[in-house]
Order: C-alpha cells, then sequence, then structure tokens
C-alpha cells in the first residue's frame, strides 16, 4: 500500500517519488490511478472503495499470479514429458550460434 503522508506540504510533495514506482517502474499506470483514488477518498476509506486498483497494482508489482502459472506450466511439462504424452525432447535445441534474429 502506498505511502500516505500525515502532513502535506511542498517538501512531502518533492521528496513523493523515492517511495513510488514512477521513475522506472511498468506499473506507473496502475499506481498513478491508485494514488489518485486514495486522494480522492482518504486512506481510511480509500482501503475499501480503492480496492481494485490495490488489487491491480499489488499483481503488477509482485507477479504472483504470473509465477504461479509459470510454475503450473512448468510442472505439467515435465509430467508429460516423464510419462511420455506430447513431447520428444523437454526442451528444444537451442539455434545455431551464427542465427540471425
Amino acid at each position: 500500500m502506498p505511502v500516505v503522508p500525515f502532513l502535506k506540504s511542498p517538501l512531502t510533495d518533492l521528496t513523493g517519488v523515492v517511495a513510488t514506482n514512477q521513475t522506472y517502474g511498468l506499473c506507473r499506470e496502475i499506481e498513478m490511478k491508485l494514488i489518485n483514488c486514495f486522494e480522492a477518498y482518504g486512506a481510511k476509506r480509500g482501503e475499501k472503495l480503492c480496492a481494485n486498483y490495490l488489487s491491480d497494482f499489488d499483481e503488477c508489482f509482485n507477479q504472483e499470479k504470473q509465477t504461479k502459472r509459470l510454475y503450473a506450466m512448468n510442472k505439467e511439462r515435465n509430467r508429460q514429458y516423464k510419462e511420455g504424452k506430447s513431447l520428444d525432447e523437454l526442451y528444444i535445441p537451442p539455434p545455431r550460434e551464427d542465427a540471425v534474429p
């Protein structure tokens, strides 16, 4: 959850970027929507009214669902390979070293 300053001043506006994902992150648009929602409703009511933005930002930042999906796909691939169902090799061979992308 983003840090909400107790007192809002020009100093907190200048240093607010330090505790956010706005300068480099992939989730900056979702985080901006979340921060605007929290600013509109406040910290207490924002937890309830901005729950969708908060869950979207949490997934974008932590990528828990994506990681679980990757592990499940690898587990299924290994299972199919051990049973000899649909794969001749576990992984395809890499391209030649002089191959052009």
